[in-house]
């Protein structure tokens, strides 16, 4: 995805915006943006081989799953996925949440 592209999930009602590709850094990462409407669930249980995941909260709330550890993530703090540690999000309040 190259970096300003967006993705709308239709079904979900999930908007995904790049803000910066990995052809920009040689690949080091991406940092893209969500847009995640009010009471949808979100992913199951996961993890990723090849990369890690940082959730930053720039608006709304969500709880946030790393393995059997729940937390219930505010506006700004940072919360890490290794790679190949299972995680997940979950929204369950009636309020639209953006993240990093």
């Amino acid at each position: 995805m190259r970096t300003g592209a967006t993705i709308k999930n239709n079904l979900t009602g999930e908007t995904i915006t790049m803000l910066v590709g990995e052809e920009e850094n040689s690949g080091a990462f991406q940092l893209w943006e969500a847009r995640l409407p009010s009471r949808r669930i979100g992913p199951s249980l996961h993890y990723h081989v090849n990369f890690a995941e940082t959730f930053t909260v720039i608006e709304g709330t969500l709880d946030f799953y790393l393995g059997q550890e729940r937390r219930h993530i505010l506006l700004n703090p940072k919360k890490v996925s290794q790679r190949k540690s299972v995680n997940s999000i979950r929204l369950r309040m009636s309020e639209t949440r953006r993240l990093l």
